[in-house]
């Protein structure tokens, strides 16, 4: 019998410590298949542990909204070097917001200084300069929302460019 309860105990606490794990975006990410977005991520001691930060937790900006690029998309960028592979995933990121709803028209701060402007009716996402009043790169929204404990995962057709890798207007 108490063997038993001990086995009973031990299987709880997996269970919990399991379900508090998969409660983040980097969990999520991989259980979705985007495994390659997955690897950027768990890559970085910094990005792995912002990512995995729990609302309200010292130091976090969670929640979070993450574009995740799908693995085709990441693996479009595999010769690119680690500090642009750095800005573009920040391009990907808004902070502080569990957007489980887009709207038309809505425009999120993201970590690298710009806007997101997202177009729910054409499933969109772009990167816009408010300081020139356009928009700098676009994709496309395929998949989510999908709920997390420290934000909401979408995914999407490829990576966002940083402004200075796009050619001149």
């Amino acid at each position: 019998m108490k063997r038993t309860l001990q086995t009973l105990i031990l299987v709880a606490l997996v269970c919990t410590s399991l379900q508090a794990e998969a409660e983040n975006v980097v969990v999520k990410m991989k259980e979705l298949g985007h495994t390659a977005f997955h690897g950027i991520i768990t890559g970085s001691k910094k990005l792995n542990a912002a990512a995995t930060a729990q609302e309200g937790a010292e130091g976090s900006a969670a929640p979070y909204t993450v574009f995740v690029p799908n693995n085709t998309a990441v693996s479009a960028q595999k010769d690119t070097d680690k500090e642009k592979l750095k800005d573009m995933v920040q391009l990907l990121v808004v902070p502080g917001e569990k957007m489980m709803e887009l709207e038309d028209d809505t425009y999120a701060p993201i970590l690298s200084g710009y806007m997101l402007s997202i177009n729910k009716g054409k499933k969109t996402l772009a990167t816009y300069d408010s300081d020139a009043e356009k928009e700098i790169d676009t994709v496309h929204i395929v998949d989510g929302p999908h709920k997390t404990g420290n934000g909401a995962v979408y995914v999407i057709d490829r990576m966002l460019e940083p402004k200075s890798a796009l050619p001149a207007a």
